[in-house]
């Protein structure tokens, strides 16, 4: 089967003005006059690549492998070559980039099998050494469990024997130590009856008692305290005693107190609670509001506990506690006139006394200051008469 002839061939614009060249020169050897073939190729280059083209067309025969038939088109063999070499060239190519493609196709899958291999090994190979380090550390662990049991057995023996020997030796140090505290205790009960109780100073620090910038020393003998109190501003030393009795009336108020001021904190916190949950329905309240609840009763315990440490009482053997006690409550007030000269210059002009009812506040005008008082004693009256 053969199909008439292709009519059309077209030519594509860089195709003839590559061949006007050649056109004008196949004008001029047919004859024509230089110039006016110039001139017409500026006018209408394409008619005359138009005449050369058609002097120059032929037919091909052609095998179409798509429509399975031969066919005749027009050609120029000039650009048809051109064309040719240019097909060519892109099939060229395009085998090249296909043999390329498939062959790094095959690197790429070659390579991936041999990833997925190694992987495999190393995977092969990972769970193989953690099988041989399990093994091993079992053994580790069974050989230890075992040096264990035979040291423990061993430390047992040793320990055993050891216990022996210091069982009798600390029946010995007991004994040394026994006879030792005794024979001290016997010297310390002698010193007492021969010198008294022992006397310790329990406190030197500065401190204001009344107004008065005082460097105070106490010594305390048992449940007795001295005060000693020196002030640079007057150029003096003042002295206080606190004897047993007294120091046991100054805690038993101070305990009053504290008993008292621990009832007023509890009575305001009971009001406190009763008038925050004033109507409430603790049968309609939600678990978290209880849980908050109870955490701020929790809270309030703490702060409760912290006031019962704050108002605690202090006990007859709580030594510093009762020096504290003493300090808040001495005070530097005026002396009651003494017998004699020689008392009077050790008592000095003033005295620190420990009340328990007045306390830091006790002060005013002594009972032997007449000056100023504005009264007249009963004796001062009779002596007027």
């Amino acid at each position: 089967k053969v199909n008439p002839v292709s009519r059309e061939f077209v030519i594509h614009e860089p195709e003839w003005k590559s061949m006007l060249p050649a056109a004008i020169e196949m004008e001029k050897r047919a004859g024509r006059p230089a110039t006016v073939v110039e001139q017409d190729a500026l006018k209408d280059p394409m008619k005359i690549v138009a005449g050369y083209v058609a002097s120059r067309l032929c037919i091909r025969s052609t095998y179409d492998t798509i429509e399975n038939e031969r066919q005749r088109v027009l050609v120029l063999p000039q650009i048809q070559g051109i064309r040719d070499r240019a097909v060519a060239e892109m099939i060229e190519e395009y085998a090249a980039r296909r043999l390329q493609r498939i062959f790094r196709g095959f690197q790429g899958r070659a390579q991936m099998n041999r990833m997925v291999f190694r992987k495999n090994e190393m995977d092969q190979q990972a769970a193989a050494l953690k099988r041989m380090r399990k093994r091993m550390a079992e053994r580790r662990q069974f050989r230890a469990l075992c040096a264990c049991v035979v040291q423990a057995r061993f430390k047992g023996i040793l320990w055993r024997r050891r216990l022996a020997r210091m069982q009798g030796a600390s029946l010995i140090i007991q004994t040394v130590y026994r006879g030792y505290a005794t024979r001290v205790k016997l010297r310390e009960e002698q010193r007492k009856k021969l010198e008294g109780a022992k006397v310790d100073i329990v406190y030197r620090r500065g401190k204001v008692v009344s107004g008065v910038h005082l460097f105070l020393s106490v010594k305390r003998c048992g449940l007795s305290f001295k005060f000693i109190g020196r002030s640079e501003e007057h150029m003096d030393t003042f002295l206080g005693f606190v004897y047993k009795e007294q120091v046991l009336v100054v805690l038993a108020a101070h305990n009053k107190w504290c008993k008292e001021e621990k009832q007023k904190v509890k009575d305001r916190e009971k009001k406190m609670q009763e008038d925050m949950y004033q109507g409430f329905d603790f049968n309609t309240e939600s678990e978290e509001k209880r849980k908050i609840r109870m955490m701020q009763d929790f809270m309030g315990d703490e702060k409760g506990l912290k006031n019962e440490d704050k108002f605690k009482e202090v006990k007859a053997w709580q030594y510093e506690k009762i020096l504290n006690v003493l300090l808040d409550r001495l005070a530097l007030v005026d002396p009651i006139q003494a017998c004699s000269h020689d008392l009077q210059k050790l008592e000095g002009k003033r005295v620190l006394i420990c009340d328990p009812v007045l306390g830091a506040g006790a002060g005013g005008h002594g009972i032997l200051q007449f000056a100023g008082q504005k009264r007249v004693l009963n004796d001062q009256r009779r002596a007027i008469q």
